[in-house]
């Protein structure tokens, strides 16, 4: 039977990194779960693979017994006690770290989401898309639902930055070892346009920024024309000082 083409290959290992700017009051826990639980019902309704999202843990039938749009109080105080055992000052630094994912471990389904929230210094969410492509997931490697989950996140979250990158291109390709890589698309807080970067492939506002699209295809570390498009748009980026620091 025929696949088109697509038959569970490995594919870079992407994730849409989504950085916060730094809060001058942290909120509350309560406040930061119900903010992180309308993200998720957004996201579930893009594609079936977000439809369902539960707390990690170390056993799989006990994760999958906390599914997150059910938590029930028991679940919620068990994720409060990790400050319990935490210094004053340790409590000034770290705030929340959430590690969700989609209930599915094939790697053609599998989707986890990393949200670290009420840090001192670096919130953040990352939501790590599947490592093997296939028909069952081949949407989420489209840009124009690449651009959907971006815009469901700025909604969210009103972030400064926000990329779909691997960790290969960041490490080994991005123009500047000090600072983030554009990767396959990259939002900026910022209207930039068109003229600034004419070596993206289409630039799309999302309420106050932009989203800077390197390829429309499925960007390669190892495909040579994506990587230099993709440097010479963080060279513009940063000549516009647009660029954010990897420790910013």
């Amino acid at each position: 039977m025929a696949d088109d083409g697509i038959n569970k290959a490995p594919v870079e290992p992407f994730s849409l990194n989504i950085y916060l700017p730094v809060e001058k009051q942290r909120k509350s826990f309560d406040e930061y779960w119900g903010r992180l639980v309308a993200f998720l019902e957004e996201l579930r309704s893009h594609t079936p693979l977000l439809g369902e999202w539960y707390l990690q843990a170390r056993d799989r039938e006990k994760a999958l017994r906390r599914n997150v749009f059910q938590a029930g109080p028991e679940c919620l105080e068990e994720l409060k006690r990790s400050k319990d055992f935490r210094t004053a000052a340790q409590n000034e630094v770290f705030g929340y770290t959430f590690g969700l994912w989609n209930g599915r471990e094939e790697g053609d389904l599998g989707i986890s989401l990393t949200a670290v929230l009420g840090w001192r210094n670096r919130d953040f969410l990352t939501l790590r898309l599947p490592y093997n492509h296939s028909p069952a997931n081949q949407s989420l490697f489209h840009t124009d639902q690449l651009l959907t989950l971006v815009g469901a996140s700025v909604r969210a979250w009103n972030p400064r930055w926000a990329a779909v990158v691997s960790d290969s291109y960041q490490r080994h390709h991005a123009a500047f070892k000090d600072r983030r890589g554009v990767g396959w698309l990259a939002y900026v807080d910022a209207h930039i346009e068109k003229r600034a970067i004419p070596e993206a492939a289409s630039l799309k506002y999302i309420e106050t920024g932009t989203v800077v699209v390197t390829t429309q295809e499925v960007f390669s570390s190892e495909n040579r024309g994506h990587v230099e498009r993709a440097n010479r748009i963080e060279a513009r980026l940063a000549d516009l000082q647009l660029l954010p620091l990897l420790a910013g």
